[in-house]
This record gives structure tokens, C-alpha cells and sequence, in this order.
């Protein structure tokens, strides 16, 4: 059976196509479950850690003895040793109640926004979060539409480059930091330096392509592109349904129709090859010269472009990750032992509100 003149005919090439959109979610799942068993036997407490809490409960005893306290009255204290004696309430959080957690975490949450270098190195992840997040939900589409590949080969194009170039780029990342033994001033020179890279290799990106596909009755006609104007007469006949897209190409003109329909015509041939067959819309009253026109949406003339766009981004995503290491690094070096904890969570906080984070753990971790 043949496509009809206002149906739709897809195959596995066609962009229209879905497939199985699903089995790689089952798929994912099952490499997460596998992945998730081993936590399941980790102890409730790591052994270093329960010893570093015991000791920190023997000198906050001893501090606190009442002959400690016979020798030095509160009358005697100095705002220093108050403050020290703060401090170490605060790293010694997880014995903390409920109510004296409160009545800490103010204190801590406002000093940590504060500090200068915390709050910049978030932003600017956040910044990044915001660009990565719209990568890896558009480019797959982008590539498709501009470059005229399949949702597949654009999804595998991505998978083989700009994924493992993250990666790349992590640990590279992470090993110019411990071989250099960079510190907060070198891990802030390396973030920008790698910034700057990835602008500068980024830049070309705005200027491969092609233009958009002229579509009879949406894009406007010129002089170049003859037959962008649907004269209602020539469609008469068909009773065009307006919410239908099966589009066909004109190869002579570059038009594309959003349907036979709209192209007027009335018969379709079918021409066998060896690997695939292509269906071919014939007297079409709307088409120039009425010439045939072929079932699918036009080819792009800068496909050859693709696999270039796609390096220039795997390099530019690379060099975006090489901050990663170092950015992290400013974090834990620019606040205070006891508040590290409190400033990844806080980081995360202000990544997935305001960075948008859907994108970023594929990106970054």
C-alpha cells in the first residue's frame, strides 16, 4: 500500500520518527540498580571519621572540665577565646541537637554567603550550569534540523564526542591541579584561562551552518526563492487538513511544502533502489513549473559540516571542564574547615535553582 496524498508515510530515517523512546530509560535504570548495590554495604560510620569525633569530644571535655572553668571565669575571657569556643561548637556539628543546630546555622549560612570568592566561583558555575543544561537539551535537535541527520545519528554524534571530551576535560582538569600543585591563586588563573579557551574555540561555532529551509506558505518570498506563495486556487481541490505535516521537497527550488497537499498534487510514484525506496508526488498545481516533488523535508547543503561543529564543540565543552576541578577546589580552600560541608550544599542549592541542574550532572559528575 502507498502513501496517500495527505497521509503520512515514516521510516526509520525519517526525523518524525520515534521508535522505542523508552527502552533506554529501562536501560539506564538497570545499569543504576546495579550500580546502587555496593552502598548498601557500606558501615554506618567510616572508622576514621568515628575516631577524628572522639577525639574532638575528649578536648571539648577537657576545655569545658569545671577546673577549667574555676581558672578561667567568663569574666576573665577574651572575645577570641569566645569565638574559638564557637568554632568549636561548630566542628562538632553531628553532636548537635536540634535546637542548637538553629541556632548555629544562621551565623554559619550568612558567613558563607559573604565571602567573596565562595559566592563568585557559584555563580559563574551557575552560569555555566545555565549553558550546559541548554546544550544537552537542544543540540541533539539543532544538529537534526540543521544539518539534516537523523535524531540517532545526531544523539550517537554526541555520545562518541562531546561526552567523552567532558570527561576528558575533568580529569585533565584535576591532574594540572595536583602535578602543579596549584593553589586557590592558580586554580583561579586555571579557571579563567580555560574560560577563555573555550570562548575563543567557541566563537567559530555562530558562523557554520546554513540558512533555514524555506517553507511555501510560512517563509516570505523573494526574488531568489520563487514559489514561497500558496495561491488558495491550486489547493482547492485536496480539502488540505491544517493541522497535518508530511513534508515534501522540491529539488529544483530548495521548497519545501508542509504537506503533498499543499504542493497540489494528485498521483505518487514510487521509485525502488537497493537500499531504500523514495516516493516521488507528481502533478502538483502549486509547485513551479509543476514539477515533482519528493517525499521528506529538504536535505541541508552544509551537512558535510557537522562532524567540524561537533569537534568544535567537544573542545570547547572540554576546556569549560577543565574548571571543574579547580572551581571545586576554590570552594573548599576559601571557607573554613568547619564549613565545608554546609558550602557544597549551599553550591548545589544555588545550581539547581537558579543553573537549572537537569543537564549538569551529565555534564560535570
Amino acid at each position: 500500500m502507498g502513501p496517500r496524498i495527505g497521509g503520512i508515510s515514516l521510516t526509520i530515517k525519517d526525523p518524525r520518527w520515534v521508535g522505542a523512546w523508552w527502552l533506554g530509560f529501562l536501560i539506564a535504570a538497570g545499569a543504576v540498580a546495579l550500580a546502587a548495590i555496593p552502598y548498601f554495604f557500606f558501615p554506618k560510620e567510616m572508622p576514621k571519621e568515628k575516631r577524628e569525633l572522639q577525639f574532638r569530644r575528649k578536648v571539648l571535655a577537657v576545655t569545658d572540665s569545671p577546673a577549667r572553668k574555676g581558672k578561667d571565669s567568663p569574666s576573665k575571657q577574651s572575645p577570641g577565646e569566645s569565638t574559638k569556643k564557637q568554632d568549636g561548637l561548630v566542628q562538632i556539628a553531628p553532636n548537635l541537637t536540634v535546637i542548637q543546630f538553629i541556632k548555629v546555622f544562621p551565623r554559619v549560612l550568612l558567613q558563607t554567603l559573604r565571602h567573596p570568592i565562595f559566592l563568585l566561583v557559584v555563580l559563574s558555575q551557575v552560569c555555566l550550569s545555565s549553558m550546559a543544561a541548554g546544550m544537552a537539551t537542544f543540540l541533539p535537535k539543532f544538529l537534526e534540523r540543521q544539518f539534516s541527520i537523523t535524531a540517532s545519528y545526531a544523539n550517537l554524534l554526541i555520545g562518541c564526542l562531546s561526552f567523552p571530551s567532558v570527561i576528558v576535560g575533568i580529569v585533565v582538569g584535576g591532574v594540572l591541579v595536583k602535578r602543579l600543585h596549584l593553589g586557590p591563586v592558580g586554580c583561579g588563573a586555571l579557571c579563567l584561562l580555560g574560560m577563555l579557551l573555550c570562548l575563543f574555540f567557541s566563537l567559530p561555532l555562530f558562523f557554520i551552518g546554513c540558512s533555514s529551509h524555506q517553507i511555501a506558505g510560512i517563509t516570505h518570498q523573494t526574488s531568489a526563492h520563487p514559489g514561497l506563495e500558496l495561491s488558495p486556487s491550486c489547493m482547492e481541490a485536496c480539502s488540505c487538513p491544517l493541522d497535518g505535516f508530511n513534508p515534501v521537497c522540491d529539488p529544483s527550488t530548495r521548497v519545501e511544502y508542509i504537506t503533498p497537499c499543499h504542493a497540489g498534487c494528485s498521483s505518487w510514484v514510487v521509485q525502488d533502489a537497493l537500499d531504500n525506496s523514495q516516493v516521488f508526488y507528481t502533478n502538483c498545481s502549486c509547485v513551479v513549473e509543476g514539477n515533482p516533488v519528493l517525499a521528506g523535508s529538504c536535505d541541508s547543503t552544509c551537512s558535510h559540516l557537522v562532524v567540524p561543529f561537533l569537534l568544535l564543540v567537544s573542545l570547547g565543552s572540554a576546556l569549560a571542564c577543565l574548571t571543574h576541578t579547580p572551581s571545586f577546589m576554590l570552594i573548599l580552600r576559601g571557607v573554613k574547615k568547619e564549613d565545608k560541608t554546609l558550602a557544597v550544599g549551599i553550591q548545589f542549592m544555588f545550581l539547581r535553582i537558579l543553573g537549572k541542574d537537569l543537564a549538569w550532572d551529565h555534564w560535570w559528575w
